[in-house]
Protein backbone atom coordinates (compact mmCIF):
# COMPACT_ATOMS: atom_id res chain seq x y z
CA UNK A 1 0.00 0.00 0.00
CA UNK A 2 0.91 3.64 -0.40
CA UNK A 3 0.21 5.75 2.67
CA UNK A 4 1.36 8.82 4.57
CA UNK A 5 3.46 7.58 7.46
CA UNK A 6 4.36 9.72 10.43
CA UNK A 7 7.44 10.90 8.55
CA UNK A 8 7.09 10.63 4.75
CA UNK A 9 4.80 9.09 2.13
CA UNK A 10 5.66 5.42 2.31
CA UNK A 11 5.21 2.00 0.81
CA UNK A 12 4.02 -0.54 3.31
CA UNK A 13 2.73 -4.03 3.85
CA UNK A 14 2.21 -6.61 6.56
CA UNK A 15 5.62 -6.84 8.25
CA UNK A 16 5.18 -10.60 8.66
CA UNK A 17 4.37 -11.29 4.98
CA UNK A 18 7.58 -12.08 3.08
CA UNK A 19 5.84 -12.15 -0.31
CA UNK A 20 4.53 -8.62 0.27
CA UNK A 21 7.99 -7.46 1.39
CA UNK A 22 9.42 -8.94 -1.84
CA UNK A 23 6.84 -6.99 -3.85
CA UNK A 24 7.99 -3.73 -2.25
CA UNK A 25 11.61 -4.58 -3.05
CA UNK A 26 10.66 -5.22 -6.70
CA UNK A 27 8.57 -2.03 -6.87
CA UNK A 28 11.51 -0.02 -5.58
CA UNK A 29 13.66 -1.75 -8.24
CA UNK A 30 16.15 -3.11 -5.73
CA UNK A 31 18.24 -6.12 -6.66
CA UNK A 32 18.37 -7.46 -3.12
CA UNK A 33 16.78 -6.88 0.25
CA UNK A 34 17.81 -3.87 2.28
CA UNK A 35 16.69 -2.79 5.73
CA UNK A 36 13.26 -1.26 6.02
CA UNK A 37 11.57 0.33 9.03
CA UNK A 38 8.74 -1.45 10.82
CA UNK A 39 5.95 0.64 12.30
CA UNK A 40 3.81 -0.36 15.28
CA UNK A 41 0.85 1.50 16.74
CA UNK A 42 1.63 1.09 20.43
CA UNK A 43 4.17 -0.05 22.98
CA UNK A 44 2.02 -3.15 23.54
CA UNK A 45 2.27 -4.02 19.83
CA UNK A 46 6.04 -3.44 19.92
CA UNK A 47 6.39 -6.04 22.67
CA UNK A 48 4.94 -8.70 20.33
CA UNK A 49 8.04 -8.36 18.16
CA UNK A 50 10.77 -7.30 20.61
CA UNK A 51 11.22 -9.86 23.39
CA UNK A 52 13.31 -7.63 25.67
CA UNK A 53 12.87 -3.87 25.82
CA UNK A 54 15.60 -2.07 27.75
CA UNK A 55 14.67 0.69 30.21
CA UNK A 56 16.11 3.48 28.09
CA UNK A 57 14.09 2.40 25.07
CA UNK A 58 10.83 2.43 27.03
CA UNK A 59 11.51 5.91 28.42
CA UNK A 60 12.55 7.25 25.02
CA UNK A 61 9.44 5.90 23.34
CA UNK A 62 7.21 7.38 26.00
CA UNK A 63 8.79 10.83 26.22
CA UNK A 64 10.44 11.56 22.85
CA UNK A 65 8.00 13.79 20.99
CA UNK A 66 9.29 13.47 17.44
CA UNK A 67 9.35 10.27 15.34
CA UNK A 68 11.96 7.94 16.84
CA UNK A 69 13.24 4.76 15.21
CA UNK A 70 15.17 2.37 17.43
CA UNK A 71 17.33 -0.51 16.22
CA UNK A 72 16.58 -3.73 18.11
CA UNK A 73 18.36 -7.07 18.30
CA UNK A 74 16.53 -10.41 18.24
CA UNK A 75 13.24 -9.24 16.77
CA UNK A 76 10.58 -11.74 15.84
CA UNK A 77 10.17 -10.54 12.27
CA UNK A 78 11.36 -11.87 8.89
CA UNK A 79 15.09 -11.71 8.18
CA UNK A 80 14.32 -9.57 5.12
CA UNK A 81 13.58 -6.71 7.52
CA UNK A 82 16.91 -7.03 9.30
CA UNK A 83 20.09 -5.10 8.59
CA UNK A 84 23.37 -6.93 8.01
CA UNK A 85 24.16 -6.65 11.75
CA UNK A 86 20.91 -8.47 12.61
CA UNK A 87 19.05 -5.43 13.93
CA UNK A 88 15.54 -4.41 12.98
CA UNK A 89 14.48 -0.74 12.86
CA UNK A 90 11.14 -0.23 14.59
CA UNK A 91 9.17 2.92 15.37
CA UNK A 92 6.16 3.32 17.65
CA UNK A 93 3.99 5.77 15.73
CA UNK A 94 2.40 8.61 17.69
CA UNK A 95 0.89 10.53 14.76
CA UNK A 96 -2.86 9.80 14.85
CA UNK A 97 -3.58 9.07 11.17
CA UNK A 98 -0.73 6.62 10.69
CA UNK A 99 -1.33 4.98 14.07
CA UNK A 100 -4.97 4.51 13.06
CA UNK A 101 -3.93 2.58 9.92
CA UNK A 102 -1.65 0.31 11.97
CA UNK A 103 -4.06 -0.23 14.84
CA UNK A 104 -6.97 -0.94 12.48
CA UNK A 105 -4.82 -3.56 10.77
CA UNK A 106 -3.74 -4.92 14.15
CA UNK A 107 -0.17 -5.83 13.20
CA UNK A 108 3.15 -4.21 12.42
CA UNK A 109 3.57 -2.75 8.95
CA UNK A 110 6.61 -2.02 6.82
CA UNK A 111 7.53 1.55 6.02
CA UNK A 112 9.95 2.53 3.29
CA UNK A 113 10.26 5.70 1.24
CA UNK A 114 7.73 5.76 -1.61
CA UNK A 115 10.33 6.24 -4.33
CA UNK A 116 12.82 4.11 -6.21
CA UNK A 117 15.76 6.15 -4.93
CA UNK A 118 16.76 6.78 -1.34
CA UNK A 119 17.55 10.41 -2.19
CA UNK A 120 13.96 11.35 -3.08
CA UNK A 121 11.80 12.04 -0.02
CA UNK A 122 8.11 12.42 -0.97
CA UNK A 123 6.39 14.61 1.61
CA UNK A 124 3.16 14.76 -0.36
CA UNK A 125 1.15 12.47 -2.61
CA UNK A 126 2.03 14.52 -5.68
CA UNK A 127 5.75 13.95 -5.01
CA UNK A 128 5.34 10.15 -5.17
CA UNK A 129 6.52 8.86 -8.58
CA UNK A 130 3.75 7.62 -10.91
CA UNK A 131 5.40 4.20 -11.23
CA UNK A 132 5.08 3.70 -7.48
CA UNK A 133 1.43 4.84 -7.49
CA UNK A 134 0.60 2.43 -10.31
CA UNK A 135 2.50 -0.47 -8.73
CA UNK A 136 0.73 -0.64 -5.36
CA UNK A 137 -2.38 -2.66 -4.58
CA UNK A 138 -3.92 0.04 -2.41
CA UNK A 139 -3.58 3.79 -1.83
CA UNK A 140 -4.71 4.95 1.60
CA UNK A 141 -7.72 7.24 1.53
CA UNK A 142 -6.21 10.52 2.64
CA UNK A 143 -6.54 14.05 1.42
CA UNK A 144 -4.04 14.06 -1.44
CA UNK A 145 -2.77 17.43 -0.18
CA UNK A 146 -1.81 15.84 3.16
CA UNK A 147 1.85 16.48 3.87
CA UNK A 148 3.84 14.15 6.05
CA UNK A 149 6.50 15.24 8.52
CA UNK A 150 10.22 14.72 8.23
CA UNK A 151 12.53 11.75 8.64
CA UNK A 152 12.84 10.21 12.09
CA UNK A 153 15.70 10.20 14.54
CA UNK A 154 17.40 6.80 14.49
CA UNK A 155 19.19 5.41 17.51
CA UNK A 156 20.73 2.19 18.68
CA UNK A 157 21.04 1.27 22.33
CA UNK A 158 24.15 -0.84 22.83
CA UNK A 159 24.79 -3.63 25.35
CA UNK A 160 25.97 -1.05 27.93
CA UNK A 161 22.58 0.70 27.62
CA UNK A 162 24.27 3.67 25.91
CA UNK A 163 22.43 5.56 23.16
CA UNK A 164 24.16 5.97 19.81
CA UNK A 165 22.49 8.48 17.50
CA UNK A 166 22.71 7.28 13.91
CA UNK A 167 20.54 10.08 12.50
CA UNK A 168 19.12 13.07 14.28
CA UNK A 169 15.79 14.56 13.24
CA UNK A 170 15.79 17.16 10.52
Amino acid sequence: MLYPSDTLWALGCDAENEAAIDKIIRLKEKKEAYPMVVLVGSLKMLLRYVPQLGPKAGDLIEYYEKPLTILYDNCQLPDKLKASDGTTAIRVVKEASCASIINTYGKAIVSTIASATESQFPNSFEEVPDGIKKGVDYIAKFDKNYRSGTASTIIRINSKNEMIFLRKDY
